[in-house]
């Protein structure tokens, strides 16, 4: 088997070479699925439709139409108004029960990888390589 690690200096320009527009358009799509995720949940049986399911859903709703208003960001700290967006999804607890929950917080889960882990390792490697 022959397996070799990446090289870090190569790593580093790929990341690095991530435009803010990749970036907002995987943050746009994330979003898109815990939207699509968090009505499939508002329409099933698991939805109490009590205070805290409604609050959830509307945080969801508020933050996808907020992050709808943003415009294209041309540089990458621009892309931080995205994540500001979504901030109250990210922010948020989401149960994993079994069905439509479990998707939803999946999605969250998946918007949290790239819009916070994803957006840090680019301006991380920026940061590294003197780019901003």
């Amino acid at each position: 088997m022959n397996s070799t690690a990446p090289d870090p200096q190569q790593v580093l320009a790929d990341l690095a070479a991530i435009a803010p527009a990749e970036l907002a358009d995987e943050i746009r799509a994330a979003a898109a699925t815990v939207y699509a995720r968090a009505q499939v949940w508002r329409r099933s049986p698991d939805f109490r439709g009590d205070r805290l399911h409604r609050k959830a859903y509307e945080v969801v709703a508020l933050a996808v139409a907020e992050l709808d208003a943003v415009p294209a960001p041309r540089t990458h700290r621009e892309v931080g108004h995205l994540v500001d967006a979504i901030a109250p999804i990210l922010n948020a607890w989401w149960a994993d029960f079994p069905g439509p929950q479990k998707d939803l917080s999946d999605a969250v889960e998946a918007l949290r990888r790239v819009a916070m882990h994803k957006t840090a390792w680019v301006r991380q490697a920026r940061d590294l390589l003197g780019l901003d």
